[in-house]
């Protein structure tokens, strides 16, 4: 037999915080567009000014909204690095191990190599492409081959035009990038031509529209990083 959930109180700057996110999508507002002040805001909440400033903190903290000189707070431009770096600090520490999160990478990517297929234009696999001719011809040290690893990875995203695979993506890469530093760069080294043939091999079968030998070399270029992973935790 199923319980309850508990119930979570929430403070009046979070509610604050939610009818700001509110007002901002419900009146379509754009990055620059002004927003009430913050004595208008409490006055239409209902609420204190301090505890508008509170939530207007957190929102400017997670980079929602931004204050200008005169105009008082206004709509931010999109900016994942705060959230980002925030991310990947709270999955270092967090409960999900190194696998799940490989595990989890290795579902999404094969899972969108049908979309890579319809949707890549010629532009996407010249950039794949030269993104291979890179890692082939490129200086042979670690720190230029993961790069180059996920230079290749990100352009596979990209080829889906799906803009919330993309900044998904980003987040969990800055997390990979963050693990890839505890590899031993020897070993990467070692591994740099296997892992540039097997961007080869993906990009060939992308080509000719096949997605089945395309995700079959992807698994096993996958299963490779979870299988290095494995030791590092």
């Amino acid at each position: 037999m199923a319980g309850f959930e508990e119930i979570r109180r929430q403070t009046a700057s979070e509610q604050v915080e939610y009818e700001i996110k509110k007002y901002i999508l419900e009146n379509n507002l754009r990055p620059g567009d002004p927003l009430p002040t913050e004595t208008e805001m409490a006055e239409m909440l209902g609420t204190s000014r301090t505890t508008v400033r509170e939530a207007l903190r957190v929102l400017q903290f997670l980079g929602v909204v931004k204050t200008k000189q005169r105009m008082g707070p206004v709509v931010a431009d999109t900016n994942l690095d705060v959230l980002e770096d925030y991310f990947v600090f709270s999955l270092q520490f967090g409960d999900p191990s190194l696998q799940e999160f490989a595990e989890a990478r290795r579902i999404i990517e094969t899972a969108i190599l049908s979309l890579v297929v319809e949707r890549a234009t010629a532009e996407d696999f010249q950039l794949m492409k030269s993104i291979v001719e890179a890692g082939e011809k490129g200086p042979v040290k670690a720190r230029f081959q993961i790069q180059n690893d996920c230079e290749f990875h990100n352009a596979l995203i990209a080829g889906t035009k799906n803009r919330a695979l993309a900044v998904f993506n980003e987040v969990l890469q800055k997390f990979f990038e963050t693990m890839w530093k505890g590899f031993d760069p020897e070993e990467t080294i070692r591994e740099s031509d296997r892992v540039n043939e097997e961007h080869g091999l993906i990009l060939a079968a992308l080509e000719k529209g096949d997605v089945a030998g395309a995700k079959k070399v992807l698994i096993k270029h996958l299963h490779a990083y979870e299988d290095r992973s494995h030791d590092l935790r």
